[in-house]
């Protein structure tokens, strides 16, 4: 769950610097997103209605969201590859779904308020965890033993320092790690909706 989170964390703070560092004009937040993100965040969003990807779907477009990711680690990898992938990720789909997708009109602010969404769904399921294998007593105060303190010895990261960190690294080429993160909240969804 951790990871999860984590990973949430990550991809939200990747889209709000990628955003902020492209110093959009007013009235920018609308623009369309590319085909792959429109596919991930569309995908994402028919669950729980009559279009969401079924268990059968989910077993044959998981491998295509995983050849993506690695040729998004593979930088020979050619456009045109990429492209004929998200091309068999759009055809393993219905015509419905893809519509269904396309009617959402999704933008970049969709996208970020999607993510945002993800982050605060996954925060209260990570407590309500906590809350449980703490037998619903109170958790460590925040800096407490193994808190990250500075100070106390403690080498654990929390999230928000372990998302700072990923997006200084990554600051260079921030659409790219956005791009990554979100094809691996793709891939969670896909491997928990086939069952592996």
């Amino acid at each position: 769950m951790k990871k999860i989170l984590t990973t949430i964390l990550i991809l939200f703070t990747l889209i709000a610097a990628a955003c902020s560092a492209a110093k959009p004009a007013a009235g920018t937040a609308n623009q369309s997103l590319s085909a792959e993100t429109k596919l991930i965040v569309g995908t994402l969003k028919l669950e729980g209605t009559a279009q969401a990807v079924t268990t059968e779907q989910a077993s044959k477009l998981l491998p295509l969201w995983e050849l993506r990711k690695e040729l998004s680690a593979n930088s020979a990898a050619a456009p045109q590859e990429i492209d004929a992938v998200i091309h068999q990720i759009q055809s393993t789909m219905t015509t419905e779904q893809i519509q269904a997708i396309d009617d959402m009109k999704l933008t970049q602010q969709d996208a970020m308020t999607f993510v945002q969404g993800q982050v605060s769904a996954a925060q209260s399921s990570a407590k309500q965890s906590s809350s449980q294998r703490n037998g619903g007593g109170f958790a460590p105060p925040d800096g407490g033993p193994g808190g990250g303190i500075p100070g106390t010895g403690s080498s654990v990261s929390t999230p928000a320092t372990t998302t700072a960190k990923s997006t200084q690294a990554q600051s260079a080429n921030s659409s790219n790690a956005a791009s990554s993160s979100m094809i691996d909240l793709m891939i969670q969804y896909l491997q928990k909706k086939a069952g592996t």
